[in-house]
């Protein structure tokens, strides 16, 4: 599972951390060696109908029953449920539809964290939650970050840049990686959804970071493909703003780049 590195609304970021409710997981066995159901940490969130905003609720269920664990629980304050043959422990917390989507994930990714501190086993991480981990690490890191939208001009795509564009809501598989030159001899790598991209001193630091980011999020391992400069004479078109075959959102795509490109030309000019 990956998320996108691009800022999401509140609600598109209460989409993103319900896509799977599992954060963690740990399998074990009853006595007679048969498979029981697996210890876990998981996520749900119950939304306030229409005024925004909702509870962000931390569910944790032991069914491991060995001795020393149920004392363990017992000191935690893990309450009992006999007909599920489960102990199980609950965080929450409320928050309003004005929160910043990055700030939502930070509390939900501390909930997590505090929960999973008092499981009474070592918990291995989900999909999901090595997803928010990789985007919430890299939205609140020092590195350089460039937008996507100024990458795909620096190359001369233009329009043609939403072709290494995709949905932030795509399946894994569809994704593709990459990494390109961008100004002053640094590099960028992305993911195909992405709209936001670190910058790098070089291009083996670039694909290193890529991999890495592959290795902790993806079950596959795709190729990373380097993307070139556009050929020469690929140029926006003039006439993008009243193409009614494109939609507002590529209309104002269109014009922030455009508008970076004639600021970049004025101070060319001006220096």
């Amino acid at each position: 599972m990956l998320i996108s590195y691009r800022h999401y609304t509140t609600a598109a970021m209460v989409d993103v951390l319900t896509m799977e409710n599992v954060y963690f997981s740990r399998g074990n066995f009853v006595d007679q060696g048969r498979l029981h159901r697996p210890d876990t940490v998981s996520l749900r969130i119950e939304k306030c109908g229409n005024i925004g905003g909702g509870t962000v609720v931390i569910d944790c269920e032991v069914y491991n029953r060995v001795e020393s664990i149920e004392d363990i629980l017992n000191k935690k304050g893990f309450a009992k449920d006999e007909a599920a043959g489960k102990r199980f422990k609950q965080w929450h917390f409320s928050f309003q539809r004005t929160i910043d989507a990055g700030k939502l994930a930070g509390m939900v990714m501390a909930q997590i964290n505090e929960a999973v501190e008092d499981m009474p086993l070592l918990m291995y991480a989900s999909p999901a939650q090595r997803a928010l981990a990789d985007y919430y690490g890299f939205m609140t890191s020092s590195r350089p970050k460039i937008r996507y939208s100024d990458v795909m001009q620096h190359l001369g795509y233009w329009d043609d840049g939403k072709l290494y564009e995709l949905d932030a809501y795509a399946d894994d598989a569809d994704r593709e990686f990459f990494v390109a030159k961008y100004k002053r001899g640094r590099w960028t790598a992305w993911a195909s959804g992405d709209l936001l991209m670190p910058l790098f001193a070089s291009e083996s630091e670039a694909k290193q970071y890529l991999s890495t980011r592959i290795k902790r999020v993806c079950q596959f391992r795709p190729t990373i493909a380097t993307v070139a400069q556009a050929p020469k004479g690929c140029m926006p078109s003039v006439y993008a703003l009243v193409d009614q075959t494109k939609n507002v959102k590529e209309r104002m795509a269109w014009l922030r780049c455009e508008l970076d490109r004639l600021e970049a030309q004025s101070e060319t000019y001006c220096s």
